[in-house]
């Protein structure tokens, strides 16, 4: 049948807002009437990885990036075409300032 239902897609990991470093995982939940054809992580509209079957979870080396504010997001598309994204935002902290000397 004709389905017009977008899917449902939550970002569950990282929180928005985190202060993130190293490797992560990203991890999604995403549902839908009929069938989720993929899910798509991107990190500032660059696609890191498609995820085609559950656990919608994916790793991204904070490394790749400088450090400071950057967008996750996720695109659910279920198997009529239909999408449906989230996004969040993370601090990524991955240099380490050594402390004064005494």
């Amino acid at each position: 049948g004709f389905d017009d239902e977008a899917p449902d897609v939550n970002i569950d990991l990282p929180k928005d807002g985190a202060i993130v470093s190293g490797i992560i995982t990203i991890s999604a939940s995403a549902f839908d009437d009929e069938e989720i054809d993929s899910v798509r992580f991107f990190v500032d509209g660059k696609e890191i990885d498609e995820v085609v079957s559950p656990p919608y979870s994916t790793s991204w080396d904070t490394r790749s990036v400088p450090d400071g504010y950057h967008i996750i997001l996720v695109i659910a598309i279920d198997t009529s075409g239909n999408m449906s994204q989230d996004l969040i935002s993370v601090n990524v902290q991955n240099s380490i300032t050594p402390p004064p000397a005494p």
